[in-house]
This record gives C-alpha cells, structure tokens and sequence, in this order.
C-alpha cells in the first residue's frame, strides 16, 4: 500500500491532471497553530448567499492547548 500513492501522485502530475490546479486551494488562517493551512476550497455555492460554506475554526495541533470541548463551539484556542 506504501508503493501505490507515490507511483499514482507522479502519475497525475505527470499527465497535468487538473486535480492539482491552484485556483481549487486556499491558506485559512488557524490560530492555534500560528500560521496559514493551505487546504481544498469548499466547493458548494449558495446564489442568495444566506449559507456560506467554510470553517469557523482551524486544526489544532497537538500539545496546545486544553483536550475538552470549549462551551462556545466557535473558541479557536482553548486556555
């Protein structure tokens, strides 16, 4: 299993294939961790704009802070 990701991953980018296009990529800032995450856009639209999809918090590294559930689900770093 360890051979096959590599071998595929050279083959796309071997072959141009558009899951590697810049434009389907965003740097969100994460706050625990002190710098940007770079990660796949979200990809559903909403025409009226009352849902906006994306992330409210980043990943949190380990070792940062506090392991429990924050009362309010939107605290990006838990003290």
């Amino acid at each position: 299993m360890s051979i096959m990701p590599p071998k595929v991953l050279g083959m796309l980018a071997e072959k141009k294939a558009p899951i590697f296009n810049p434009a389907f990529f965003e740097n969100r800032e994460n706050k625990a961790i002190g710098y940007p995450v770079h990660t796949v856009k979200p990809i559903l639209r909403f025409p009226q704009g009352f849902v906006k999809p994306g992330y409210n918090i980043g990943s949190r590294g380990n070792g940062v802070d506090k392991a429990e559930w924050p009362e309010d689900l939107l605290t990006e770093v838990i003290l």
